[in-house]
């Protein structure tokens, strides 16, 4: 649907999170409920604690178990599993919310305390709006500690006739965001009001610094930036915390040894021309008036020594080693995506600096 004049609605993000995105629509109403990625993830949450506490109440009532002669050893198990249970809670409440728009009862209700006692009129709503907004989270950053890294997200929000707002979603995709607020006006026959038109403009498909990173054996990642390639150039290089192995006209190679960050991989104990320390490559294209940028690694050779490793203990017979090892380049896999994740963060974050700020609402 098309916009509308957008009077002088509030632009701020709504102070909440929440993972029940998913729309579905079926008998004149609409639901928005948790995705897949969610209900793993609270499934598992909630298998730990009911284990946790499982454990202790058996260790209570039995003598067979006896974890431990040490009271402060169940005083600190208490204490640990009362915290992670208060924690869970919140976000479990939130992800027990129903959020619906029933066209046969002409009532809505979201995760709000205003609905707690009862929903809210359709006929009040005065139209759905969309806004996008940054925000700085904390990831690691190896022998530096942790670094700040700006984050995209976009709301999906209900305004009323009075101009309150609740929060119906959050999304990190801005396509999605569209095409759910398209049906949603429709369904509700709202208008529309598009405060996301010119933000983070350069984007193909979701933020600049999302974690939209594809990878299979090597890590890929590519964005845009509005500064020719000489600047960005001369911001790679004048960073104290990596170097840069080769530069060409198009191509920058980065070794990030400095930040040591990939403490995990055997390559960064033996160095030779096999196992060299991993690497990011840089490549640069112009592209409408763009610099398309690509991030790239390549395949870890250390691994073919792992795989290799574990099929001769198992050709040998000694498949409990195996098992251990398999485990180990499991593990080892995972640390180096994460690892490799960071770095490229870290990159993104120095190459964008122009827009660190510029998308920024007012808040």
């Amino acid at each position: 649907m098309g916009d509308i004049e957008n009077f002088d609605l509030d632009k701020k993000p709504l102070n909440v999170e929440d993972g029940n995105s998913r729309y579905i629509e079926e008998k004149n109403i609409i639901h928005f409920i948790p995705t897949i990625r969610i209900k793993i993830a609270v499934f598992f949450i909630k298998v730990l604690l009911l284990s946790l506490w499982s454990v202790l109440i058996f260790d209570f009532f039995s003598e067979e178990l006896e974890m431990s002669d040490s009271s402060w050893f169940y005083i600190i198990y208490i204490i640990l599993t009362i915290i992670l249970s208060m924690t869970f809670l919140k976000p479990y409440r939130n992800y027990k919310t129903k959020r619906y728009f029933n066209k046969n009862t002409g009532n809505f209700s979201l995760s709000h305390r205003d609905f707690k006692k009862e929903e809210k009129k359709i006929d009040k709503i005065l139209g759905i709006q969309i806004i996008g907004y940054q925000k700085n989270k904390r990831v690691r950053a190896g022998r530096l500690g942790s670094m700040n890294a700006l984050f995209t997200y976009f709301q999906l929000i209900v305004v009323m006739q009075d101009f309150k707002r609740y929060n119906i979603a959050t999304f990190q995709e801005r396509k999605l965001l569209i095409e759910t607020a398209d049906k949603l006006c429709i369904f509700l026959k709202k208008p529309f009001f598009n405060e996301i038109e010119n933000f983070e403009g350069n984007d193909e498909k979701t933020a600049r610094l999302t974690r939209s990173f594809r990878s299979k054996f090597i890590l890929t990642d590519n964005f845009e930036s509005n500064t020719s390639i000489e600047e960005l150039k001369k911001r790679i290089l004048e960073k104290e915390y990596y170097s840069t192995k080769e530069i060409s006209n198009e191509k920058i190679i980065i070794d990030p040894s400095k930040l040591g960050i990939f403490n995990s991989n055997l390559a960064y104990y033996i160095t030779s021309n096999f196992l060299r320390p991993i690497e990011a490559y840089l490549h640069f294209k112009k592209k409408n008036g763009f610099t398309e940028v690509i991030i790239s690694t390549k395949f870890r050779k250390e691994f073919i020594i792992y795989v290799s490793s574990l099929l001769l203990v198992s050709i040998l017979g000694f498949y409990k080693i195996a098992a251990i090892l398999f485990v180990l380049i499991i593990l080892f896999w995972f640390l180096q995506r994460s690892d490799e994740k960071t770095f490229f963060l870290i990159l993104k974050q120095d190459i964008l600096a122009e827009n660190k700020d510029s998308n920024l609402l007012n808040t």
